[in-house]
């Protein structure tokens, strides 16, 4: 009997999903952080991070110059986590895209599980390895460039989306909403692109 308890804790300890995901992070941070402090990064961009970090306005507003007196040229939340790196661990290419690679390495993750839950986690497994082995997507995690926060905010606009619809509960749409609405606060306009699909979905969704 305890031979028995003993194997299957092995098997539960090594099952495809927990495997899977172990491998989906090791990928994710060979492609993803491997050497990437000598990574491309865009002048426009660190400036805005480096202003960010200096204070409480800058970082809010998301300021482009130290005095504050120009902002972005759109809303700066792809730039406060990388603001916040650059305040803890200086400036340089690493901290400026360091935040990037780990929100693309969790976006990964994140639809691995999201998918997993509507089907299988072979699925998710897959789902997930297709994040994070996208070629452009891997370029852009690779610079201090706002794309790959704006992906891992869909991501978790997924996540939710599957919690929202299994429990047709309307709080839980509300706060799938909100995570819309910080992947507006990334990328803008763009992010509204999902609302149709969950539209649709909601009102297909079998009601239980």
């Amino acid at each position: 009997m305890e031979g028995e308890l003993q194997a299957d804790k092995f098997k539960f300890k090594f099952d495809f999903w927990s495997l899977g995901l172990v491998a989906l992070v090791c990928f994710g941070f060979f492609a993803s952080l491997f050497n990437i402090e000598n990574g491309v990064r865009g002048e426009y961009y660190a400036a805005v991070v480096k202003s960010m970090s200096l204070n409480a306005s800058n970082f809010f507003f998301g300021a482009f110059d130290p005095s504050g007196a120009i902002s972005l040229d759109k809303i700066p939340g792809s730039f406060w986590l990388p603001a916040i790196f650059v305040k803890i661990f200086g400036f340089s290419t690493w901290s400026l895209e360091a935040p990037n690679a780990l929100a693309t390495i969790a976006a990964s993750v994140i639809v691995a599980v999201a998918v997993r839950r509507v089907s299988s986690a072979k699925a998710g497994i897959l789902a997930g390895l297709i994040i994070a082995s996208t070629p452009i997507l891997v370029a852009v995690t690779r610079t201090n460039h706002p794309e790959a926060i704006f992906v891992f905010m869909l991501a978790c606009v997924a996540l939710a989306a599957t919690t929202a619809f299994k429990t047709q509960k309307l709080s839980r749409l509300i706060f799938l909403g909100l995570w819309v609405a910080l992947a507006f606060d990334c990328y803008m306009l763009e992010a509204w692109a999902i609302w149709p699909a969950i539209a649709v979905a909601w009102l297909f969704t079998e009601r239980t």
